[in-house]
Order: C-alpha cells, then structure tokens, then sequence
C-alpha cells in the first residue's frame, strides 16, 4: 500500500482509499481481439465510490508476431486492418510499428528477439480526473495493464495525447485544448510515461510520429494486487464522471 496526498489550496482534503478494477472481453466470438479496460475506483470514508480514472487497451493476440516484427518482407497487413477497423489512431500506431522493421530502437528490437512477443497491446485511452492528477495514478493502471498481460510477452503501443475528458469508445470524440496546447500537453505526456523505468516506453524508431510510444512488456510473474490512498480535494471529484 502506497500513501500519496494532493495538495490544493484553500480546499479540504477527503481521504480515499482507490481501487482498480478491470473487465476483459472479446471484441467477437473467433477473433483474436480483446477490450481490456481498468478502472480507478475511490472510495470515500462514508462508502460512497466515485471513477477517478480509466484505461482503455485493446489487445490482438498473433501466434507468429515476433517474426514478422522482424521481417521487413512479411505480411503485416491483417494486423494492420485489425487495428484500423478499431480506430483510425489505432491502425496508424500499429502500421508505424511495422514501417519501422530494419530501424527499430536498439532495445526494442533486442527484447523482441529475446522475449519473442506474441500479442500487440494498443492502449486507446488513459484518463484521470483532475483532482487525482500529480500522484502518478496513470502510471499506475498502466502497470496494472502490464501485470494482466505477464503471462506472455507483449509489443505495448501507446500515443501521448491530452484528454480533458473520458469517452465511452474509441469512436467518440473526445473535447482537446488548441495546437499548440496540444503539443506541449502531448510533450509533456511523453516525459511523464517515459518517466516510469519499468514501463520501458520509448519511441520505436527515429522516423515514427512524436507522440507514439511503444515497448516489449515480457512475460513476468504476478505481482501484488493494487491499492493506493490518496487525498483528494473535497467537493471536486465526489460524482460519478
């Protein structure tokens, strides 16, 4: 258990303890697709549970992935349309991954070779509310969603770009600042995942898009359930987003 306490001025602080939940489920019956969604769920010294944060991952599972990760000349193709029909940011992540074969980052093309990753994780949507933002909550569910998928190795995608506000799918628009808003909220997105070791993300190779990030998450054993307090300024996160 970790003890963590945002500060804001001139407002009381609520203690609460946060929890993470998640749900699994296929996309469609026989397709190799899954929704991988976690939940930040805290809850008040009177009971009351409020969502402070929310992840969104889709995960494809491929038997062959590592060699064609490997292979400029192999088809990736399928991959790709997998992904696209997720979401137009989805594909386009998933087809710089590939472009990219012949050039990867020294690490990532090592761990691929060492670890031999059998799924791509893209992860679509992470979100907190304002009031939990400074505590590293992000990270967090981002370490959980690694922790779910330690039974095999994994290629994780990810792009850094700012959300104000959560979406029910990645269909749904989604309110964002003006250009340049964007691009330093999506600079410093960038340090902020890059800042956790662990994660190991990094961009894939010199020639993709600024914002996407990407690491080999190899199998591992499974770690300690999650939970964390923090202390929240009263009266700004108490109802349901």
């Amino acid at each position: 258990m970790q003890h963590v306490s945002i500060r804001a001025e001139g407002q009381g602080l609520v203690q609460a303890v946060i929890h993470l939940e998640t749900e699994i489920s296929r996309v469609e019956e026989g397709q190799m697709m899954r929704l991988i969604q976690i939940k930040a769920v805290a809850i008040n010294p009177a009971g009351a549970r409020t969502e402070i944060g929310r992840l969104c991952a889709w995960q494809g599972l491929y038997r062959d992935l590592a060699a064609r990760l490997v292979d400029a000349e192999a088809d990736a193709g399928e991959i790709e349309d997998e992904f696209d029909e997720i979401s137009y940011d989805a594909g386009r992540a998933v087809q710089e991954m590939f472009s990219g074969r012949g050039q990867l980052d020294p690490e990532i093309g090592a761990s691929i070779f060492r670890d031999r990753p059998a799924s791509i994780v893209y992860v679509e949507q992470v979100f907190t509310h304002p009031a939990a933002r400074g505590a590293g909550l992000a990270l967090r569910m981002l370490g959980e969603l690694r922790a779910l998928l330690a039974g095999a190795a994994s290629v994780a995608l990810l792009k850094a770009v700012p959300i104000e506000t959560p979406y029910d799918g990645p269909s749904d628009d989604f309110r964002r600042g003006g250009l340049a808003a964007d691009r330093a909220g999506r600079d410093a997105l960038v340090r902020y995942y890059r800042s956790e070791p662990t994660l190991g993300l990094r961009p894939p190779h010199a020639a993709c898009t600024r914002n996407l990030l990407a690491a080999i998450w190899p199998a591992m054993p499974e770690s300690d359930l999650f939970e964390m307090r923090l202390a929240l300024p009263s009266g700004t996160w108490e109802e349901n987003l």
